[in-house]
């Protein structure tokens, strides 16, 4: 409901089509179902206690010889079942469907491309990789560049400049100011230098398409990234944040039993 009356004003602006509407809305639905898993654990179990101790049938179960620890137990082993099934849930679902959601958003809302691009990745080659701290679209400069070399999984080489500036009749890159750090087990040199042009094979147009986001990706993807950016030299730490987090959050269920099982035999 939040979410509904926050877009409306955005619907009606935009014209949107009721079907659109309808189809934003379901491909939110597996993200909210993500979230409310864990929470709807723990109040139906605490519901569940509450109830049985209300009516005496805790007591009951105790002086029949039943043992609640072992209650307890098969309690533990549906949280570890669920929290494997929101693993996966949210690996094959709730991403494919936040993809599907950003794309018709896209659409309907008509979003242009942003003046302002922060944070970006992109694969020259094989061998290189470049991140763009932040990308101004309206000067063409991109800030804070770092391009790292590889060969044979060691860090070859690592370029350094505050700005770039793309060249538009040239179609290549000019910087005024640049470092180069040559790194190898016999050698580490380091030079700098006032003017630099690179032929990157990269353009404005391609810095400002869609980056992913950590939260569009699943566990197998974001693992891989996140070994790619190491192996480059760069550390970007919300890359491992959201990995830690996806495994965090899945076993969450697990936990909030344990938490909802220490609280129903306070009844």
């Amino acid at each position: 409901m939040v979410d509904a009356v926050e877009n409306n004003d955005k619907f009606i602006d935009h014209s949107v089509k009721s079907s659109d509407i309808l189809l934003y809305y379901l491909y939110s639905i597996p993200w909210f179902v993500q979230i409310a898993i864990p929470i709807s654990i723990i109040i139906t179990l605490i519901a569940t206690f509450g109830s049985l101790e209300s009516k005496f049938e805790i007591s009951a179960m105790k002086s029949l010889g039943i043992n609640l620890k072992k209650i307890s137990i098969y309690f533990m082993i549906l949280g570890f079942v669920f929290s494997f099934l929101s693993f996966y849930f949210e690996d094959y679902v709730v991403i494919k469907s936040l993809n599907n959601k950003e794309a018709l958003s896209e659409k309907i809302f008509n979003e242009s491309k942003p003046k302002l691009s922060k944070n970006i990745f992109r694969v020259i080659d094989k061998n290189s990789i470049i991140n763009i701290k932040k990308f101004d679209f309206s000067t063409l400069t991109a800030n804070n560049v770092t391009i790292i070399s590889k060969s044979d999984d060691k860090i070859e080489s690592r370029f350094d400049s505050p700005a770039l500036k793309w060249n538009e009749k040239n179609q290549n890159w000019h910087g005024n100011k640049f470092s180069v750090q040559m790194l190898n087990s016999k050698l580490n040199n380091y030079t700098s230098g006032t003017d630099t042009v690179l032929n990157l094979r990269i353009n404005p147009i391609e810095l400002t398409q869609k980056t992913i986001k950590p939260e569009q990706m699943n566990y197998a993807q974001l693992l891989i990234f996140d070994n790619k950016l190491k192996e480059n030299g760069i550390n970007d730490p919300k890359w491992l944040v959201k990995l830690h987090f996806k495994k965090s959050f899945s076993i969450s269920s697990f936990i909030l039993i344990l938490f909802g099982l220490n609280l129903s035999y306070n009844f």
